[in-house]
């Protein structure tokens, strides 16, 4: 078993989809390094194993049901072949906590500047970037896929899983877990669990502006225009 007090080592990693299921955006969070992202068509087998250059143990949510299996269809890599893979999901239920990410995250009361952003929302916001060039867009779904791998490791440490974070004593479980209190999130009217909505787009776009942060390591290549709203 590896050390995970090495976090040169660790890496956590989640993908984005077309609704044609191709990888549009791989975001790797290593502790030791920051975020990267790699942004369809700049997607391949050596820029991704060059991401992940080093690492031993690579942590996923649900990943060996989608993640892992979707880079191997469509990029060819087996990552299971190069390095160790923890399945936080499977760690999440043996704590008694069961659902998506996002819905765990909640039962942590684990902050997300996103939240109201879910899978069939990234989706819109890739297609209304690759019809409109829209780099707004872009930046939201970049946004949104960051806080996916950088919340894993939140998680990760808050289920006893990385013992060494700071601030975390041990696992918990879901029947002693009470919501703890979240600061302002971002919040989209009327985006719900089944988003999908094209104006719904433009409304994520229009709440990210009071949050913005430090630039995503993928900078869009085109300047935003304005441009029609799928329909």
């Amino acid at each position: 078993m590896h050390h995970l007090n090495s976090k040169s080592k660790l890496a956590f990693l989640d993908i984005e989809t077309s609704w044609s299921r191709h990888i549009t955006v791989i975001g790797v969070y290593r502790p030791s390094l920051g975020t990267k992202q790699l942004v369809s068509p700049e997607i391949s087998e050596s820029s991704l194993l060059n991401l992940l250059k080093g690492v031993e143990m690579l942590f996923t949510y649900n990943g060996s049901r989608f993640d892992l299996p979707v880079i191997e269809t469509h990029i060819g890599i087996d990552l299971v072949e190069h390095m160790d893979h923890r399945d936080l999901m499977h760690d999440c239920w043996h704590n008694g906590l069961y659902g998506g990410l996002k819905r765990v995250e909640q039962i942590l009361g684990i902050h997300r500047d996103t939240e109201g952003i879910d899978g069939l929302a990234a989706m819109n916001l890739w297609e209304q970037h690759r019809r409109h060039g829209d780099a707004e867009a872009l930046e939201v779904l970049l946004r949104y896929n960051r806080e996916d791998v950088e919340n894993l490791e939140i998680l990760a440490a808050k289920i006893g899983v990385l013992q060494s974070c700071s601030n975390v004593r041990g696992p918990v479980s879901a029947s002693r877990l009470q919501p703890l209190p979240r600061p302002p999130a971002l919040r989209v009217p009327g985006l719900g669990r089944c988003t999908g909505q094209p104006q719904n787009v433009l409304a994520i776009k229009r709440s990210l502006r009071s949050f913005r942060g430090a630039p995503s390591d993928a900078t869009p290549r085109k300047k935003s225009r304005r441009s029609p709203i799928l329909s």
